[in-house]
């Protein structure tokens, strides 16, 4: 694997319950879930606004059903920044058509730096991996709300994405850089190999 310097940030938004939430019929107040692909679309369009505006490297996302996931090298040091414009424009939005005020996340975001080749791609795989570790899908090529199936070259990259440099770290050859892509997701779909690769449960 030829030997790529790289050091980035991987960052988590987890979208929380508030007290002014609707409750659904057992009374319990409803978690701020991204209800339909218009909410998704709506998300990748910030994650997109957002790397052009604060110079971000997108390198692996995953939309989850209450929380997303984002790999980034950062130009420049804008990570609260740029989640900050995500997170605010997202809950303008969720709120105008709620017809409610205040934030829908109830957290800061956590993240975390990322240094060195292995814990890139121990990075991107668990991000990666995140719907089929929670059993919403069997594989990783069935949710089309992560970067899985463009870096792996089944579908087109959205703007904010570049999966070029995870890529490289690969191979020089783009058809088998994708390929070793596929083989490295597939070996590693176990949560536990996942978990033993540094990342979090």
């Amino acid at each position: 694997m030829p030997a790529v310097p790289w050091s980035g940030v991987e960052a988590a938004a987890r979208q929380c319950p508030r007290r002014d939430l609707p409750r659904d019929r057992t009374g319990q107040r409803r978690q701020r879930d991204l209800a339909g692909d218009f909410d998704r679309v709506h998300l990748l369009d910030l994650f997109s606004r957002a790397a052009i505006r604060y110079r971000w490297v997108c390198l692996a996302h995953c939309l989850m059903g209450n929380h997303h996931h984002l790999l980034v090298q950062l130009r420049e040091p804008e990570l609260s920044g740029g989640m900050r414009f995500i997170q605010t424009r997202d809950a303008r939005r969720f709120n105008a058509r709620n017809g409610r005020q205040g934030h829908v996340f109830g957290d800061r975001f956590h993240d975390r730096r990322v240094e060195g080749n292995h814990h890139l791609l121990a990075a991107a795989v668990y991000t990666v991996l995140n719907p089929v570790r929670t059993g919403i899908v069997n594989r990783p090529d069935a949710w089309p709300w992560s970067s899985y199936r463009a870096t792996a070259g089944l579908a087109e990259a959205p703007g904010f994405l570049d999966p070029n440099l995870l890529l490289n770290m690969l191979s020089p050859d783009p058809a088998r850089a994708r390929a070793l892509y596929r083989d490295l997701v597939q070996h590693y779909r176990s949560q536990a190999t996942v978990a033993a690769l540094g990342m979090p449960r």
